[in-house]
């Protein structure tokens, strides 16, 4: 006879909170030590086994300032060649003056309950060109050598496309 080719299932247990945001996106990513996941308003932390589970709102886990709200469509993966989790949220909004930021998280470790390097990109420029463009439907892209950030653009007014935007950065440095 054959053996089924299924994974034994383990542990279910909780993500991220339902928040006001319907549906809330959620990503995770799996590390050797803890589940990591993300989606809009916040962030989990959670043992493989189920155990320890800490929520924390994305905004403060970003450190996107208050004046920003909320984070949106957040990702999250596990580079398992590097023992890294790297997410991506995003920002936008008009007040006081038109604004769109990409905020970049990257694990100095491979677990998730450790430090973190966070970088703030403005998606409004195309190089050092000022744009009246926000960036929304982010992706992200890990290789050997670059991290990858992509986002549709869209105009402050009245919300229309007007192209892809892909932003390349040096992964090592990044990590570091």
């Amino acid at each position: 006879s054959f053996a089924p080719l299924a994974p034994t299932i383990g542990n279910g247990f909780e993500g991220i909170t339902q928040g006001p945001y319907i549906p809330s996106e959620p990503t995770c990513a799996a590390g050797p030590l803890n589940i990591f996941s993300a989606g809009n308003v916040s962030v989990t932390v959670t043992n493989k086994d189920g155990s320890s589970r800490v929520e924390t709102d994305g905004q403060v886990f970003f450190g996107v300032p208050s004046a920003e709200g909320a984070i949106s469509d957040a990702q999250c993966y596990y580079d398992a060649l590097r023992g890294r989790f790297v997410a991506l949220c995003f920002t936008q909004g008009t007040s006081p003056s038109n604004y769109s930021y990409f905020y970049l998280a990257i694990s100095q470790t491979n677990d998730a309950r450790g430090a973190w390097y966070i970088y703030k990109f403005d998606m409004t420029l195309d190089g050092t060109t000022p744009t009246s463009n926000w960036a929304d439907y982010e992706g992200l892209g890990v290789s050997g050598d670059k991290i990858a950030m992509s986002g549709q653009q869209f105009t402050f007014s009245g919300n229309v496309y007007k192209y892809q935007k892909i932003r390349v950065i040096d992964r090592a440095i990044a990590y570091t």
